[in-house]
């Protein structure tokens, strides 16, 4: 058993807010997330908050049980080398990174370690974003299901139609415009969109 549920490697603005959802929404306490940010400033206002920090990454790849990748896509050519010569039991492995494929991080890591990409935007930083998400073979359901409630914890999704048509459309909770996604795409939430109907290109339509 790992010593903690969540790590996030690479505590930017968008990693802290997807933790700090996570903790507000009571998945964990603060406690239980190791946060790894270069910047000794940073890791000090992370440890004002009750999370654990770290100035070194592979110690959250080998402690947590869940990982975000949170470093910037160029980065990734210099860390995923590092965490492939962790011998640990692997975690689910989050990529919130924008271009970086399931290919590329299972050469690195191995195509057994489970993945799960999501693709945030930036109003999640104030709890009313979006978030595309998707898993690779390696990750079940259940992990896929669990990155969505730690990345998009407000969002009520509901679909009518997931056997009869790609689309993936969700009753949410106030204003913003739908969003389509694609057919991998396990889950879409928006939290201020309308109630709304989606044509996909082959004509079928979902109705939340």
């Amino acid at each position: 058993m790992k010593t903690y549920r969540f790590g996030v490697l690479g505590a930017g603005n968008m990693g802290t807010a997807i933790v700090e959802g996570a903790v507000r929404a009571g998945l964990f306490p603060p406690a239980q997330a190791l946060l790894f940010n270069r910047s000794a400033e940073k890791r000090e206002k992370n440890r004002e908050k009750g999370f654990a920090v770290t100035g070194d990454y592979t110690e959250v790849y080998t402690a947590c049980d869940t990982v975000v990748l949170g470093v910037k896509p160029q980065n990734f050519d210099e860390i995923l080398p590092v965490l492939s010569g962790c011998r640990c039991e692997k975690p689910l492995v989050v990529s919130i990174a924008a271009g970086i494929t399931f290919a590329k991080i299972e050469r690195a890591l191995g195509a057994d370690t489970p993945v799960v990409r999501v693709m945030p935007n930036t109003p999640l930083m104030l709890g009313e974003g979006a978030a595309q998400l998707v898993k690779n073979a390696a990750a079940t359901q259940e992990q896929l299901d669990a990155v969505r409630a730690c990345s998009i914890p407000w969002a009520r999704p509901r679909c009518s139609m997931r056997k009869a048509c790609s689309t993936r459309s969700f009753l949410m909770q106030a204003r913003r415009p739908p969003i389509f996604t694609p057919s991998r795409t396990r889950w879409c939430a928006a939290p201020y969109s309308t109630a709304c109907r989606r044509r996909t290109r082959s004509g079928c339509s979902a109705r939340p």
